[in-house]
């Protein structure tokens, strides 16, 4: 019905790929190396653990950037004002004689 329908799942989809990514990417590379991490963990805390607290084999991280604000914005009043075209578009359907 509305073009901006897919934008609101876009947004939902991004925010929760963003909290998830680190978890889910550390889980793959777990899984791949079969205990390397652990190695380089070790390896890592060894030599580099002022630096990096704690040590890991792999760390992701995200953010939204500004613009992101933006398109949230948009989907926000999007949906609503989508809605409210479509109904009028419906009660309008419905007064037209046959």
């Amino acid at each position: 019905c509305s073009s901006l329908g897919a934008l609101e799942v876009y947004v939902v989809c991004m925010i929760l790929s963003i909290v998830q990514l680190d978890a889910i990417a550390q889980q793959i590379v777990g899984e791949i190396s079969h205990g390397l991490c652990d190695t380089v963990g070790a390896v890592a805390e060894a030599h580099f653990a002022e630096l990096v607290d704690p040590p890991t084999c792999l760390t992701l991280s995200a953010g939204i950037r500004p613009p992101y604000f933006l398109l949230t914005l948009a989907t926000l009043v999007g949906i609503p004002a989508g809605l409210a075209v479509a109904s009028r578009l419906d009660e309008s359907a419905l007064e037209m004689p046959p």
